[in-house]
């Protein structure tokens, strides 16, 4: 069984084009559902118990933002809460996000998570999604060669006008006073 959009959209009072949803699209995306599991789920349970761990977009070394929730075996969603700031509201990207992995993913088909795992379930995944940033210095980047590259052209560009309209005997200094 999967969660189907429109119970997702339903209980986040969201739309696909809401804030929380095109949000939650991104971090699913991204990878950043580092894990999302079933814990202590019983055989005769009708009620997936949702762990899910999900990083921080705004500070991906802190330790993850943790997503619980109760889905039943039909697929209804009966509550789901984050640790961030919002997801006490129960519709924040982060939930957003755990519950289209649970549309993207079987329910019966998520890992089981005992209590002994869930302190360091998050320790393996956290590194090797935090490995797929390259952590460089702010220059490096594109967008700030780019930049870089603007910058220094218009430096060039007054510096040779400045050669233009000097007298030919006079240097650049002296004619800048």
């Amino acid at each position: 069984m999967r969660v189907t959009i429109q119970e997702i959209c339903k209980f986040a009072s969201a739309t696909p084009t809401s804030r929380n949803f095109t949000g939650g699209e991104n971090i699913i995306d991204r990878g950043h559902i580092l894990n999302c599991g079933n814990v202590n789920i019983s055989d005769d349970s009708d009620v997936y118990h949702i762990l899910a761990f999900c990083l921080q977009t705004s500070c991906l070394k802190n330790e993850p933002h943790e997503i619980n929730g109760q889905i039943t075996k039909a697929g209804k969603i009966n509550g789901m809460e984050c640790t961030c700031k919002a997801g006490l509201g129960s519709t924040c990207k982060h939930i957003v996000a755990v519950l289209l992995f649970c549309n993207r993913n079987n329910l019966e088909n998520l890992k089981d998570i005992t209590s002994t795992e869930i302190k360091c379930v998050w320790n393996a995944p956290h590194k090797s999604a935090f490995e797929k940033y390259d952590m460089r210095p702010l220059l490096e980047h594109n967008c700030f060669k780019e930049k870089q590259k603007k910058y220094e052209a218009k430096i060039n560009t007054k510096i040779s006008s400045n050669f233009d309209n000097s007298d030919s005997n006079t240097s650049p200094v002296e004619a800048n006073k």
